[in-house]
């Protein structure tokens, strides 16, 4: 990865009426999409109990633009997406994974 690459934080939260099978099926292919913009480049910040929101931080030479695009493209009508450019300091109580992966990249 080159020294024009970008982090950022990428949050999905897919529509509440989402089934367990279908998030069994969808979860990975939307994962293997986020990894394919950043080469593998990213660690999980959290997901919720339920499984219907994760975010993950992710480092990418790809624009913001194309980001959203792909996102754009592996969401269905209801699911919903955020996603930030991360630069600067950063702090955390009992995040120490997600912290330490921002510290090293």
């Amino acid at each position: 990865m080159d020294e024009r690459s970008s982090k950022y934080l990428v949050i999905v939260q897919f529509k509440a009426d989402t089934s367990i099978p279908e998030l069994a099926k969808r979860v990975p292919e939307l994962q293997t999409q986020i990894a394919s913009l950043c080469q593998g480049n990213m660690e999980q910040v959290f997901r919720s109990p339920e499984g219907l929101t994760f975010g993950v931080f992710m480092k990418s030479s790809k624009p913001i633009e194309i980001i959203r695009s792909v996102l754009d493209d592996a969401t269905v009508h209801g699911d919903g997406f955020l996603v930030l450019e991360v630069a600067g300091r950063a702090y955390a109580k009992l995040f120490g994974r997600p912290l330490t992966w921002l510290q090293r990249h």
